[in-house]
């Protein structure tokens, strides 16, 4: 069939059916790429311990084999013939099909979380990199095979613009997005939707071949001699390129900072990937529509207090989901949304579109690659938010037309009077820092605190018709704001692909001194540094918890107990082992194993456990596989870093491995504690489905330290009535109705319906 493209021609007899074919292809290149990105990323997650940087990595890659994709576009129409373009294409799309029906590659081997980046990169670039750069060509492809087979307008001797093919690629792209989490996910298996993918790439491929045959490339005299004559045009500078190529990077880069933050805070699924990619797009739409729907001036104008409040939250840390949610998303929409009115206000003529193109997506790469590859190795904690949402405030125009403006405020934009104002409010912010330097850390230093804060919210809003000072104040918040949100004295602090990892001590009133492991915004467990307490198992791990509980609760019935722990952190849960115990612990962080096994920070592994330990990394699921049926007594699964929930880990699918790895009598502990989700539900429903018994306990500690011993909300699940009695006969475990709940599965996980807008109770 390609030979035939040659001589075989099929004019479409109407001008609108021409551009229903090219629209068509179109819409379908950009809706088969919005479709495969979250759902190659939610077949990564399992492999990656569900960790927040699968999905910035996997999304840097999509930008870079993007910017592959048009590279190929560019230089496949320096080609004079379109027949010759055509067969082209079409060959190199056979040619990717042959990978197809779509499935992980194994060509790197199993997941090493030693190397995750260049495991997962290797991974997506042999299952996917070549049908996806295929398509990412598309839409620059059929823009320029438009104007040379579309008649040239008689009066200007130009072929029509292609409208129409920027509306059904922006339409195909945001169809995509919001149908995937919201039909796809819930209601396909993920097979069927990797062969469902699959057939769709082909019919593509269909679609491209009709294209093909029915289109004839234009050679209007009248259009070549109007060209001959047109004088050429002059490439655009260096310097110009390198404007278009940041205004992209930084809403790229924003984009996945705004994306880590609700994975951290909630959970790692598709449903909360799209929303900010979604958002991404609907910039772009906005910003190059002929009359935008929000235009540069409102944009502006709403964008500062945006930004404002997001920097004051950050600083905050804890609150309301909800409305965070809604800030940061507000924030990065305008904030975005500015850039990309800026760089539509800077594009050029059509002659240099594809370089305009390229640079743009140049610039995705360059904001993505920072945040996925660079920021890790470089900061040693997530600055890269708030640091390029600083940097995005310096996109706001630069000229102020002030007739009275001094000429030692000209660079600031500002009136004498407004110079002034700025002046006192500055030193009335450096007035509260050299306060909160001699009060001490109690609830005056903390209003002190937030009063700077505040002030500097009020005097950023006040002048953000300066772009400069604007930048200033700004980047005063963050960095003022990172500070007043670290407590306590640091010791180690180091981020990995996982998250990042920091050790300090905080002062106590119960035990003096304690030191703690913190996992993005959530504990990992804490030591007292007392040596009369330092053996004394805290936090979550106390003897009055849930997990000490049925620690305990195992041994008093057994002699020798065989207990396996997902999930190290501290390694408080040692001090429960005895001489003749076995503790198995799973963890996928190497950070946190060198961190609890160095004894200069925690000393639970090397001095305060009798028992013999085991540790195997990796993820938990994988490794269990590994693991000998009934083999364990016990088997404690508290595996969250920060709030993010490895859905993958709680489906119904990774219960039953669970339950199949425990000895008839044994039991299967789960730390649920949550700020944001009721994760009981699912869990009892799926042990219910699986023929199992659950119940759950809801420990609400009160104590003058919240780190002696704190609340817990767990459940215990065991596959007979035997295990289950020694739990029963404690009233502190009670049942759950579970009748109208839904489990989750690999194929399904349903975050809305466990989002909690109150403290559980029981």
């Amino acid at each position: 069939m390609l030979s035939r493209l040659h001589t075989l021609s099929l004019p479409l007899p109407a001008k609108w059916a021409q551009r229903g074919i090219y629209s068509l292809c179109v819409f379908f290149s950009a809706a088969l790429i919005f479709l495969v990105e979250p759902m190659v990323a939610k077949m990564l997650l399992p492999n990656m311990g569900g960790a927040p940087a699968v999905w910035n990595t996997s999304l840097a890659f999509f930008q870079i084999a993007l910017l592959i994709g048009y590279l190929y576009a560019h230089f496949l129409q320096k080609i004079p013939r379109f027949r010759t373009q055509i067969l082209i294409h079409l060959t190199l799309l056979v040619l990717a099909s042959l990978t197809l029906p779509l499935h992980l590659s194994d060509g790197m081997g199993p997941p090493d979380p030693q190397n995750p980046i260049l495991w997962i990169l290797g991974v997506l670039c042999l299952t996917l990199g070549a049908p996806f750069a295929l398509l990412s060509a598309t839409a620059p492809l059929l823009q320029a095979w438009f104007s040379k087979t579309s008649l040239a307008d008689p009066s200007t001797g130009k072929a029509p613009e292609p409208y129409a093919l920027y509306a059904a690629s922006n339409l195909g792209s945001l169809i995509a997005l919001m149908t995937y989490p919201l039909v796809f996910e819930p209601f396909m298996a993920l097979g069927v939707q990797q062969i469902l993918w699959s057939g769709f790439f082909l019919v593509f491929i269909i679609c491209i071949v009709i294209l093909g045959v029915s289109q004839k490339e234009q050679t209007d005299q009248m259009t070549s001699a109007i060209s001959d004559k047109a004088q050429p045009v002059p490439l655009p500078s260096l310097r110009t390129m390198a404007i278009w190529t940041l205004l992209a990077a930084a809403p790229s880069s924003l984009m996945m900072g705004v994306t880590n933050y609700l994975s951290t805070d909630v959970a790692t699924a598709p449903l909360l990937w799209v929303i900010p990619l979604a958002l991404y797009l609907i910039t772009f739409i906005i910003a190059f529509q002929t009359n935008p729907s929000i235009s540069p001036k409102t944009s502006q104008l709403w964008q500062v207090p945006a930004a404002a409040f997001v920097l004051m939250i950050m600083a905050i840390g804890s609150g309301p989901l909800i409305p965070k949610v809604i800030l940061h998303l507000l924030a990065f929409f305008l904030t975005a949304l500015v850039c990309h009115q800026t760089l539509s206000s800077r594009r050029p003529g059509v002659e240099h579109l594809t370089i305009f193109y390229l640079s743009m997506s140049f610039g995705g790469v360059i904001g993505g690659a920072f945040n996925a590859f660079l920021a890790p190795i470089i900061l040693n904690d997530v600055y890269e938010y708030p640091l390029v949402l600083v940097l995005a405030l310096l996109a706001r125009p630069w000229q102020r037309d002030l007739p009275d403006r001094p000429d030692n405020l000209k660079t600031l934009g500002l009136t004498r009077k407004e110079g002034l104002f700025l002046m006192g409010g500055v030193l009335t912010l450096a007035g509260l820092v050299a306060l909160m330097v001699f009060l001490p850390l109690t609830i005056s230093r903390q209003g002190v605190q937030w009063g700077f804060m505040a002030l500097a919210a009020i005097l950023l809003i006040s002048f953000r018709q300066s772009t400069l000072v604007v930048a200033c104040l700004a980047a005063l918040m963050a960095i003022s704001g990172h500070q007043f949100a670290d407590v306590g004295k640091d010791l180690a602090k180091e981020r990995s692909f996982f998250g990042v990892v920091r050790v300090y001590d905080i002062p106590d009133p119960e035990l003096g001194s304690i030191r703690l492991m913190a996992h993005g915004t959530t504990l990992h467990g804490g030591q007292s540094t007392n040596p009369v307490h330092m053996c004394q198992p805290l936090t979550y791990y106390a003897p009055e918890t849930g997990i000490g509980q049925s620690v305990r609760m195992t041994q008093s019935r057994l002699e020798v107990a065989n207990i396996g722990l997902v999930g190290l952190g501290t390694g408080a849960l040692a001090t429960y082992g005895r001489a003749e115990d076995q503790f198995t612990f799973y963890e996928i962080d190497p950070l946190v194993i060198r961190f609890a096994r160095d004894p200069k920070l925690f000393t639970y592994l090397s001095d305060c456990s009798k028992a013999r330990m085991e540790f195997v990394l990796g993820d938990a699921r994988f490794q269990l596989q590994n693991a000998p049926d009934q083999s364990y007594d016990l088997l404690v699964i508290d595996a969250f870093s920060s709030d993010s929930v490895p859905a993958h880990l709680m489906t119904r699918e990774a219960i039953a491995l669970y339950l199949s790895k425990i000895k008839p009598d044994g039991a299967v502990l789960f730390h649920l504690s949550n700020r944001y989700l009721e994760l009981r539900d699912p869990v009892m429903k799926a042990v219910a489905e699986l023929d199992g018994l659950a119940l759950t306990q809801v420990r609400r500690i009160k104590r003058k330290s919240p780190y002696v011993a704190s609340s817990t909300i767990t459940v215990i699940a065991t596959k007979s009535q035997k295990g289950m009695d020694p739990f029963r006969a404690d009233p502190r475990w009670r049942g759950r109705d579970i009748s109208q709940k839904h489990s989750w599965r690999d194929d399904h996980t349903n975050l809305i319906g466990t989002l909690r807008f109150s403290t559980p109770q029981e």
